[in-house]
């Protein structure tokens, strides 16, 4: 018999993603900027609680603030990916078609690419 701790979580859904997106968005710069009196590492935590809160009014999943941030790095990771096999493809030489699965989704379309790789 598992118990709960043990359970894995359900795959995150479109509409979690796009909710994570839109918080993020909302709060970016309080969320990567510089810690300062301001701005605590206390009020970062409580940030990601709160959009852990905007997550689950969309899913009926509960997920946790740490949850909310490991997702957000796994999609800048994945993005970052994408885009640099995308520009190393158009950096190679002998012709033919160009590789058709290295575009983006529309919701990773939301995360910011990365200036530079």
């Amino acid at each position: 018999m598992e118990s709960e701790k043990n359970q894995r979580a359900k795959n995150w859904s479109d509409g979690e993603i796009a909710a994570l997106a839109g918080a993020i968005e909302k709060h970016n710069t309080s969320l990567f900027g510089r810690f300062s009196q301001n701005l605590t590492s206390k009020d970062k935590s409580s940030l990601w609680k709160m959009i852990a809160e905007e997550v689950n009014a969309v899913g009926g999943w509960s997920r946790k603030g740490e949850d909310c941030q490991r997702k957000w790095t796994d999609l800048k990771s994945v993005v970052k990916k994408k885009e640099q096999k995308r520009r190393l493809s158009m950096q190679r030489t002998g012709g033919g078609p160009a590789e058709t699965d290295i575009s983006l989704k529309p919701i990773q379309e939301k995360v910011p690419k990365p200036i530079s790789l």
